[in-house]
């Protein structure tokens, strides 16, 4: 009797909850401090499987927990690991680490504003994590973007938004209903022109 292959829905959700708690546990929710043994653990988890489209985002954030020594004791080889199997399913933050040499956080910025880690980022950094398809990029770049002044930067936060939204970032999620109940249904799908 043939097995037949794990995948759907279900499958594809264990991953998707298994990277979000990683990130919940990296920079701590609720008031309480940041895990990063315990995020590792989540990322090792969300790394796995195949077809996974969250294993390359889990992946990239193991190389920068082994490069920086967070929750694992610093590993230079196991980063690297880590950044190529990124970097090889198509993860462009991965790719321009092993480039550059240079790492971008994974997540950048909290909601007001402020790093939440010594490593200063800047907008340029961020906007290209959002563009490698990190959702959470493209939420904080909505954050970063979202009170300013260059309209451009505005409009194309709010697509990452919508998109982040649609891919099931709880946050953006919430974010873009927050703004379509501001701003109405219909001024909401013309500011979306730019996609």
């Amino acid at each position: 009797m043939r097995r037949k292959p794990i995948c759907g829905t279900m499958y594809i959700r264990r991953f998707k909850a298994a990277l979000e708690s990683g990130d919940a546990n990296f920079f701590g929710s609720s008031g309480r401090e940041p895990d990063y043994s315990a995020a590792v653990e989540y990322y090792k988890k969300a790394a796995e499987g195949n077809p996974n489209p969250y294993a390359k985002n889990a992946q990239y954030k193991l190389g920068y927990c082994f490069e920086h020594g967070l929750g694992v004791e610093q590993n230079e080889a196991q980063a690297l690991i880590w950044y190529k199997r990124s970097a090889e399913a198509g993860y462009k933050a991965a790719a321009i680490r092993l480039e550059t040499g240079n790492a971008a956080p994974p997540f950048m910025f909290s909601e007001r504003k402020e790093y939440t880690m010594a490593d200063k980022i800047t907008p340029q950094q961020l906007e290209q994590a959002a563009e490698s398809g990190d959702t959470d990029a493209m939420y904080r770049y909505w954050l970063l973007c979202k009170d300013g002044e260059d309209g451009e930067a505005y409009f194309k936060a709010l697509g990452w938004l919508e998109y982040a939204a649609t891919l099931g970032h709880r946050e953006a999620a919430d974010a873009y209903n927050a703004y379509r109940a501001d701003n109405g249904d219909d001024d909401a799908k013309e500011d979306q022109a730019w996609v």
